[in-house]
């Protein structure tokens, strides 16, 4: 059991609105403080789903990355199996019930699995409660909130899948969704989310470049150091050690790398932006608001605060995602 007050409680988890109080966890809860990304789905879901998600997390796997789910069947399933598949690769699975209840029952050898190979099964409920139809959908945030992204593989537009990618916009991360057939009942929640803004990603090269932790191949090499410095870069072959979780969801590094090459993007000291930016920029938080939001909290003009956030978003200070405007430093 580990308290929202200690150390070990996943850091990413105590950024959500409404985090458990305790966890219940079997395994190493030390995966959960690395690089995470959630992938959920249909759990009646179509074979080429099933291979997407397997690929998908075997991939990451093989970056460090840990990938997480519900465990429960289809997409969940083969997501975990895919992170099992790859030495060393590790995945964790959060429960709609107590511990001492898997469901469904047959899943029970994978997790089983899981926790043999480092990873971890984790629940807010007590060891002994049943499962439960509403215990799904409250799950679901912590799927969403202890990962930095989530993907979505396949799901229907009334999907629990769908849920979780709506829960991880609110809690302010990134929502990928992979493409299907036009004519797929399952892909259907998918393509809504695309329409509405999601990153479309259809291999793990794509989810790293969205993320920022994507290396070009001709730097792809063990040791290999960044421009001026020594340390390795993140994802270059490197192992999980190297992966640094960002505070907010973001990638530091990438942002910084992306300044490097855009002389224009240099970022300046907070000090020297304006009256107004520093206004809007303190008015922001990691989760979003709409205009309409920061215009309600901020006494400056409308107008202003909108040249404002397109100053702050060159500047590197703002970033737009589904939710709104996000503060990244």
């Amino acid at each position: 059991m580990v308290c929202i007050l200690d150390g070990e409680y996943p850091a990413l988890l105590k950024m959500i609105p409404d985090p458990p109080l305790v966890l219940f966890y079997l395994g190493s809860l030390s995966m959960l403080a690395q690089q995470t990304i959630a992938i959920v789905g249909a759990r009646q879901c179509t074979t080429v789903g099933k291979l997407v998600a397997e690929k998908l997390a075997a991939d990451l796997a093989e970056q460090g990355i840990c990938t997480i789910s519900g465990l429960a069947y289809g997409i969940d399933a083969a997501a975990h199996k895919g992170a099992l598949s790859k030495t060393g690769g590790c995945t964790a699975a959060f429960l709609g019930a107590g511990l001492g209840n898997i469901y469904p029952r047959q899943n029970k050898y994978l997790g089983e699995k899981i926790i043999a190979a480092g990873g971890v099964l984790l629940s807010e409920y007590p060891y002994e409660i049943q499962p439960r139809p509403y215990q799904f959908p409250e799950r679901n945030r912590l799927i969403s909130g202890a990962a930095l992204a989530t993907i979505m593989v396949e799901g229907g537009e009334r999907s629990g899948s769908l849920i979780t990618a709506r829960m991880a916009l609110e809690q302010g991360r990134e929502v990928f969704a992979v493409p299907g057939s036009p004519l797929s009942e399952v892909s259907k929640g998918c393509h809504r989310m695309i329409r509405q803004g999601a990153a479309l990603v259809t291999s793990a090269d794509e989810v790293m470049e969205e993320m920022g932790w994507f290396v070009p191949l001709e730097e792809n090499t063990a040791g290999l150091s960044t421009e001026g410095g020594d340390e390795p870069i993140a994802g270059a072959g490197a192992g999980r050690g190297n992966l640094a979780l960002p505070e907010t969801g973001f990638n530091q590094n990438s942002k910084e790398n992306t300044q490097k090459k855009d002389p224009a993007l240099q970022r300046q000291p907070a000090s020297q932006l304006s009256a107004v930016n520093q206004r809007v920029l303190a008015t922001l938080s990691p989760y979003g608001m709409s205009l309409d939001e920061i215009s309600l909290v901020s006494s400056d003009d409308p107008q202003e605060i909108s040249q404002s956030l397109v100053e702050l978003q060159l500047a590197g200070f703002v970033r737009q995602g589904l939710g709104g405007y996000i503060r990244v430093s």
